[in-house]
């Protein structure tokens, strides 16, 4: 039962304006529709524009889910390209409201430098968003004259009203019901397959490949790589006839592993999200633990994905019980098999120091 009196006024002005609980975000959806249905929409223009708002919405990989997200609201009305609104207020100062284990790794100097180094990288390479632009005010929105049909999230206003895109338990409930990879947006690559190898390598060899790469971020250590990781991987890779390639997290730490000498180490890519894409987008597989660099392998046209140690009882967020609360997936689902992902769901057998990846062998012939 929530606690109204414990609700301050400017908890409940942002609740106004970016509901999070089912209520008020339903009763808001119908006030403001309400509203467009009585305005006038003369001289308003018919093009579909997706509001990613850097107030409320996340600042991380998720880019890529709420793309995809926005995409699915337009394919509704028959359109499959789109235009990026970048909502940052001026003088914005991110000083957002965190879990304070996650404050701890980020800060909000960090989120703001993710604008330019992660969001707009991904948001450009999607074959989906044919233009993005950044706005500032309240005053440069109402210059583009949308109708709140062609608009996603519907009815956004800086001012007054700004929902958050995502909807975890839509996203997921589409993914499990779509398995045709052809029906799903994806990354275009600037660069070629031989420019990525030529800025990996000088061994012409080099011709397929798989990659792993690492999270060792200290928010919830539970998802983070070992070295074990890297062996399965590696296993794995050569089982296929693959090179493989790693990609750091933070460099320093890679005298943490134990990396065989026959792995090829990719740090550019930590940096570069372009040179990262292309090298997922070429690659024969992308292997990871849970974490965000995940979805950017499986929003590649061609590239297999496979997320090891998926649903550890031990983690508090890439648990089964969380998955199950957050994306309401039940343990053993693959519901990015339409996206050529596979889910490597935690067992006990995970503990055994020769443990294998086991793909059933006509799982991504679908």
């Amino acid at each position: 039962m929530t606690n109204w009196n414990n609700i301050t006024f400017k908890r409940l002005k942002q609740e106004i304006i970016s509901p999070t609980r089912y209520f008020s975000k339903k009763a808001l959806y119908i006030i403001h529709n309400l509203i467009d249905i009585l305005s006038i929409k003369i001289g308003k223009r018919k093009m579909e524009y997706l509001i990613y708002d850097v107030r409320n919405n996340p600042i991380t990989f998720d880019i890529v889910f709420i793309i995809y997200y926005g995409y699915l609201f337009f394919l509704k009305q028959d359109k499959k390209i789109f235009k990026l609104i970048i909502f940052e207020p001026k003088n914005y100062q991110y000083n957002r409201p965190m879990l304070s284990s996650y404050s701890k790794y980020i800060s909000s100097s960090d989120l703001k430098k993710r604008i330019n180094a992660m969001i707009l990288p991904i948001a450009e390479s999607f074959n989906c968003i044919n233009s993005i632009e950044i706005i500032s005010s309240y005053k440069d929105f109402k210059k583009l004259k949308i109708k709140n049909r062609y608009i996603f999230p519907q009815f956004f206003n800086p001012r007054i009203y700004s929902p958050i895109v995502q909807n975890h338990k839509k996203i997921y409930c589409n993914l499990l019901k779509n398995k045709k990879k052809e029906l799903y947006p994806y990354l275009i690559p600037a660069f070629t397959k031989e420019e990525i190898i030529a800025k990996i390598s000088n061994e012409k060899k080099l011709i397929k490949y798989a990659t792993i790469t690492l999270r060792d971020y200290g928010f919830n250590p539970t998802r983070n790589t070992s070295s074990k990781e890297i062996k399965i991987a590696l296993s794995y890779a050569k089982s296929k006839g693959l090179s493989l390639i790693l990609i750091p997290d933070e460099i320093k730490n890679l005298d943490n592993y134990d990396i065989p000498k026959d792995i090829i180490i990719y740090a550019r890519a930590r940096e570069s999200l372009k040179e990262r894409i292309g090298l997922y987008s070429y690659s024969e597989m992308n292997i990871f633990p849970p974490c965000g660099a995940a979805n950017i392998s499986l929003f590649t046209r061609s590239s297999r994905t496979i997320i090891l140690k998926f649903g550890d009882p031990n983690s508090i967020d890439s648990s089964t019980k969380y998955y199950k609360e957050t994306y309401n997936i039940n343990y053993g689902q693959q519901p990015y098999q339409g996206l050529k992902g596979y889910l490597d769901w935690y067992t006990k057998n995970y503990e055994n120091p020769d443990y294998q990846i086991q793909i059933p062998r006509k799982f991504f012939d679908s």
